[in-house]
């Protein structure tokens, strides 16, 4: 089952405590610190993990590679994760991460994780930024703005259907009870912050150039059509549309597609550093 091979992975990569997050990185990470770091930055409900198959495969190409884990998501579930924690609060968790390294940063965020990516990109020079399936800055194409979650409780993680539609919709059933059972509560306060479109990068303040990766399935009350697109438009960044792909495109079966364009992009853009 992919959960076994998510979890073996994880398993053979080194953890990092910083603040309230903290970081999974591949050996190469460990061992190279003069390369641009690919730091992966999970969305609402998961954690490091779903970056498994990126980090694995990044190794194995030469690239310094870690995913984050996000106060209360992952390995540190349920600790230090209010219903008041935002994505301010998230960034600002990267933010502290990226410094701790004291070396070239390339931060890529997933989902929600993209709008944190955004926000810790204004506030920490980084080199470059890659989007996965993004959430759109404030002001950025045509959506609707989502109910709010209530602000007293921690919202509880998707059950299987609910999780098969939003996030695993290219997965066989065994396979999406086995995903949604890593899923974790979540904040809805961050949450909120998509819904309400409060999400305010200041593409000014960002540094370098940008990746987005769009998926041709996702949930079109989240992405409606051309929303990602507008995204990339905002960042200035390279766009690709994977037509047959879920949300969580990274997980899938051909995870491999993406994880090619991400790893095409990095080569070209530094190749200094090959």
């Amino acid at each position: 089952m992919v959960v076994d091979t998510i979890k073996g992975i994880m398993g053979g990569l080194s953890f990092r405590r910083v603040g309230a997050a903290g970081v999974f990185l591949t050996p190469r990470a460990e061992r190279d610190p003069q390369r641009p770091l690919l730091l992966f930055v999970h969305g609402a409900f998961h954690g490091a993990w779903c970056f498994a198959f990126y980090l694995d495969y990044l190794e194995r190409q030469g690239i310094a590679a870690g995913a984050v884990d996000l106060r209360g998501h992952g390995a540190l579930a349920g600790e230090g994760l209010a219903p008041t924690v935002g994505m301010r609060d998230m960034a600002a968790d990267v933010v502290e991460i990226c410094r701790a390294f004291e070396r070239p940063i390339v931060i890529a965020g997933h989902s929600l994780g993209a709008g944190v990516a955004g926000l810790a990109a204004g506030l920490y020079e980084t080199r470059g930024t890659v989007l996965l399936a993004p959430t759109p800055p404030n002001g950025v194409g045509e959506h609707r703005r989502l109910p709010p979650f209530p602000v007293n409780a921690l919202v509880s993680p998707p059950d299987a259907v609910q999780g098969a539609r939003r996030f695993f919709i290219n997965h066989q059933p065994d396979d999406v009870a086995g995903l949604c059972g890593l899923l974790n509560a979540e904040s809805p306060t961050w949450l909120n912050d998509r819904r309400l479109r409060e999400v305010p990068v200041d593409r000014a303040s960002i540094s370098g150039p940008a990746l987005c990766i769009a998926a041709g399935k996702d949930d079109l009350d989240l992405h409606p059509h051309g929303l990602d697109y507008a995204t990339a438009r905002f960042f200035d960044a390279e766009y690709h549309f994977l037509r047959r792909s879920g949300h969580c495109f990274m997980l899938e079966d051909d995870w491999q597609k993406s994880a090619d364009i991400v790893l095409a992009w990095y080569r070209r853009t530094f190749a200094w550093a090959a």
